[in-house]
């Protein structure tokens, strides 16, 4: 079999696997809580089983050798009925090596980024991160709103980018930095990508300081609601309930209830905050930029973060009519 061949055949049957073990790796911790160690123990199993050996051709192969090797540490974690904590220490590092392996795929992938980029990274449900996303956006609404100015906001804003932005250059040039802060110190909100790449909340703070100079406050303020609720409820709802897909894992579940969650918390911000604009405009203004903020959920990926890409689609229509 010629070498480009085999390697396209490799290609094929990692990625067709990659979507059950992407499956998997999400809803593991949600299914150890519900006490299905043992049913998640033969899934585990079962793909192990199916996983085809690297290709030393391939130039990701050792990316997937890894993959391979945390998975049968997580199996045999599940098997021998370990205490919680060194199973999820296992399901850790099998999450790293899948996104490790994916990232490398996406770079030297003879099919092209299209097929990588399909299977998607790993967002687990996480209910600390999802409560850290909802108290990120409320407290910088009443800031803003009641406390700050336009002009200390940017300046808050900007030494916050400033230190997110050193934190991200010395965990790289650090491996046990790195460790200490997105293994440690805060486990409990990173998603697994996060370890190798920029923190969703420095993008977070960099859209922002966008932002903020330029828009109203409340439409900016719009954008941050938007994206500190409707985007948990997207996922909460389309994980769990959201069988016909959009766009690649995207459902149909998970978009309808971004759109009602955003529209409900910026009618509430924009009557409760803002009745010198006209009933129509609050209306229009909050439809809208929840509808281009789920547009910009929806086609958000490893390209642009959701975390950068809601808020300023949201603000941008958003500004339009307030």
């Amino acid at each position: 079999m010629p070498e480009a061949l085999a390697g396209a055949s490799f290609e094929s049957q990692t990625g067709r696997l990659a979507v059950e073990l992407r499956d998997f790796l999400e809803s593991l911790p949600r299914r150890l809580k519900r006490g299905q160690q043992e049913q998640a123990a033969r899934q585990c199993e079962r793909i192990v089983k199916a996983l085809p050996a690297p290709k030393p051709e391939v130039n990701w192969s050792g990316a997937w050798a890894r993959v391979q090797t945390s998975l049968e540490d997580l199996k045999r974690a599940l098997d021998s009925k370990a205490a919680k904590s060194y199973v999820l220490a296992r399901y850790d590092e099998a999450t790293r090596a899948y996104e490790q392996w994916l990232a490398a795929r996406r770079a030297g992938s003879r099919t092209g980024e299209t097929a990588a980029v399909r299977l998607g990274s790993l967002k687990p449900l996480i209910f600390a991160r999802t409560t850290f996303h909802i108290a990120s956006g409320v407290v910088a609404m009443a800031a803003y709103q009641f406390v700050l100015n336009r002009f200390q906001a940017e300046a808050i804003l900007l030494t916050l980018l400033v230190s997110f932005a050193a934190l991200e250059i010395s965990r790289r040039l650090s491996p046990r930095w790195n460790h200490f802060l997105a293994g440690k110190l805060f486990h409990g909100i990173v998603r697994p990508r996060e370890y190798y790449k920029v923190n969703s909340s420095t993008l977070y703070v960099l859209g922002l300081a966008i932002l903020t100079p330029v828009f109203s406050r409340p439409a900016v303020l719009v954008g941050v609601l938007i994206l500190a609720f409707a985007d948990p409820a997207a996922a909460w709802l389309g994980k769990r309930w959201g069988k016909t897909k959009l766009y690649h894992s995207k459902s149909l579940v998970g978009s309808s209830a971004f759109v009602v969650a955003g529209s409900l918390v910026a009618c509430a911000y924009l009557f409760g905050f803002c009745p010198e604009l006209s009933v129509g405009n609050r209306l229009l203004a909050a439809g809208l930029a929840s509808l281009v903020g789920a547009v910009a959920e929806l086609f958000s990926g490893p390209r642009l973060d959701d975390n950068l890409a809601i808020p300023i689609a949201s603000t941008l229509v958003a500004a339009i009519f307030v």
